[in-house]
């Protein structure tokens, strides 16, 4: 399973000057790119901080990664689920038409709560970064190389956070 290094490594990414993010793409380490002033990461960190109780770090994972990675990493989420542990994953999505990471954070406060963030580039290159909360979350079908198969039963809160 790849590690999450953020934005110190540089990555191909970078923010041009009328605020758009170009090339975001997974930095040949295997680490996340330089996510701007839209950072998915940063918002995970944000959202599993509130808890009150230890965060379990599952990761990050990739298209690069082998099924077995994809594996562990559901597991991670799901035993962290079962002991209503906080939780924080970031992911890289199979898409076809976008570039586009993605999250599931789980916090612990006063109730236990899910979240998903993705991030993606839209057609004219803006990070837009979505925040869903879920009621809860459950696999939903075989895990696959970009699909950690973790769906949500009820109605879902969505929100944009930037740009």
């Amino acid at each position: 399973m790849s590690t999450s290094e953020g934005a110190e490594n540089g990555g191909p990414s970078s923010q041009d000057a009328d605020g758009t993010t170009a090339g975001a793409e997974t930095n040949d380490d295997g680490s996340l790119p330089d996510f701007g002033n839209c950072d998915l990461e940063a918002f995970a960190n944000e959202i599993a901080a509130a808890s009150s109780k230890p965060v379990v770090d599952c990761g990050y994972v990739d298209k690069a990664d082998d099924l077995s990675a994809w594996q562990q990493a559901q597991l991670c989420v799901l035993d962290a689920i079962d002991v209503e542990s906080p939780f924080k994953l970031l992911y890289q999505p199979a898409t076809i038409d976008s570039v586009t990471y993605a999250a599931f954070v789980g916090a612990f406060d006063i109730t236990y709560s899910f979240h998903e963030l993705i991030w993606r580039l839209d057609e004219d290159g803006n990070a837009e970064l979505t925040h869903y909360t879920h009621p809860d979350l459950a696999p939903g079908c075989e895990v696959e190389v970009g699909d950690l198969c973790l769906h949500s039963g009820g109605t879902i809160d969505m929100e944009v956070l930037c740009p």
